[in-house]
């Protein structure tokens, strides 16, 4: 590209940030509504702005958020990234990325999803904006959004979300842009970088077949929806579904490139690159997610040191909330059998699981059953499984529909498994640090 080119569109990508900034002051000085947009604290309702964008359901296309970042001058194209794919893994690869590099680059992630408010979905160098921050962002794209929508129908609240994070992005100015997509790849809103520095897919399980094609092999081709041409393409996933991915990066002309060759020893200890170092979560899956951080790291072209990897912070991933309690946000077979593979025989153990209507519950429980004492839990979500379903699926299994209240009852007196959903560990989380917090878990 010409430099006299470089200058045009510079200036054509600033003229158009200038002229919906300037649109959307005059509005929000006309209507009102700056003060407004904001009316929610953690774990209230949402933004107005999402609120009313949660009919439009999920739509899976790019229309929207291609002309939407066209309008905002695709603040996602400027710097390096790191997109990442995959059916599990995708968070704490992210983590282990933030980890790696803070003491050498800024780091901007998007996580999908997260524990609490929707600005906590963003993180500057690990650490997430404040809600007004986060706020401003929102209302400084919605004429851009709005706009989009004219031609191309209601955006989603994801797409909002993703693109606010990249808006933001330009903002920020970070050194590397880490981005988790969210249940596919090819057709995700997040993949719309036109060239990142390499894109990685952690693994290729059976969850959200719905939406990807049916099968294995067809989530997989979807997944591999975010690799590039001349873009290193960093996978780590069984030997059937390596196959897949191989044969999409060389139709994409992507770069196939193995993690760095890696060694793990239970429940904890990964060695890469000569260096030993012990990991903040149990399990080989956790050694693969690392390693394939650091791998994606590499090819950033910034320095990391592996010892940074017992750093990162995995919330919900093998995480003892209290004493004795482990929480992990295990709600798919093939995260279920990772988490259950790593875990030391105990005959004590007891273990509340909870998941969404849609999941395959019968094979989870089959997996979850020698491993310890299974009770099955509900919580306030319209998806939630209840306990009238779970006893018509399993009539000898106990149930629960206060699992704050069974936690208190064994908290402290045996170890506890609690596994489920995203959605499941958001309800119950803060409500468990509350307690450690309180003293709780304490023989």
């Amino acid at each position: 590209m010409s430099h006299a080119l470089r200058i045009v569109i510079f200036i054509s990508s600033r003229y158009t940030m200038y002229r919906y900034h300037r649109f959307s002051y005059r509005n929000r000085a006309a209507a009102g509504e700056q003060g407004e947009r904001l009316i929610h604290g953690k774990g209230g309702p949402s933004m107005e702005a999402f609120e009313k964008r949660q009919k439009a359901g999920i739509r899976y296309d790019l229309d929207r958020m291609r002309k939407v970042l066209e309008l905002l001058g695709n603040p996602q194209n400027t710097g390096k990234a790191v997109h990442i794919a995959g059916t599990n893994g995708k968070g704490s690869t992210a983590a282990y990325m933030e980890a790696l590099l803070k003491e050498t680059c800024t780091t901007w992630t998007f996580i999908s999803p997260s524990f609490s408010g929707r600005e906590e979905q963003f993180r500057w160098c690990g650490r997430a904006p404040d809600e007004e921050t986060f706020a401003r962002w929102v209302d400084e794209v919605l004429p851009a959004v709005e706009e989009t929508e004219k031609q191309f129908g209601m955006m989603t609240p994801f797409e909002l979300t993703t693109t606010v994070f990249y808006y933001a992005a330009r903002e920020k100015q970070p050194d590397v842009l880490i981005v988790e997509a969210g249940m596919g790849g090819k057709l995700d809103a997040t993949n719309v970088i036109e060239h990142p520095s390499a894109a990685v897919i952690t693994s290729i399980g059976s969850d959200h077949l719905t939406y990807l094609g049916g099968s294995r092999e067809t989530a997989a081709r979807h997944k591999a929806g975010i690799f590039r041409e001349g873009v290193p393409a960093i996978c780590s996933a069984d030997q059937e579904a390596l196959v897949w991915l191989k044969e999409e990066a060389e139709s994409a002309g992507a770069v196939w490139t193995p993690p760095v060759s890696w060694e793990w020893e239970a429940p904890d200890r990964l060695t890469i690159d000569g260096e030993s170092v012990t990991l903040p979560a149990s399990g080989r899956h956790q050694a693969s997610n690392a390693a394939l951080a650091y791998t994606a790291c590499i090819h950033t072209g910034s320095i990391a040191a592996p010892k940074h990897l017992s750093k990162a912070v995995l919330p919900g991933r093998s995480e003892e909330v209290l004493p004795g309690v482990t929480l992990d946000t295990a709600h798919n077979p093939e995260a279920v059998n990772a988490v259950t593979s790593a875990l030391p025989q105990h005959p004590d153990r007891l273990i509340l699981f909870a998941c969404m209507k849609d999941k395959d519950a019968a094979g989870m429980i089959a997996m979850l059953e020698s491993c310890g004492k299974l009770t099955a839990a509900s919580w306030p979500s319209p998806r939630a499984q209840t306990c009238s379903e779970w006893k018509d699926m399993f009539p000898d299994l106990p149930c629960t529909d206060d699992p704050v209240q069974w936690v208190k009852t064994y908290a402290g007196k045996r170890p506890l498994l609690i596994l489920g959903s995203h959605d499941f560990a958001s309800f119950l989380r803060p409500k468990l640090i509350e307690m450690r917090n309180n003293g709780a878990g304490k023989e």
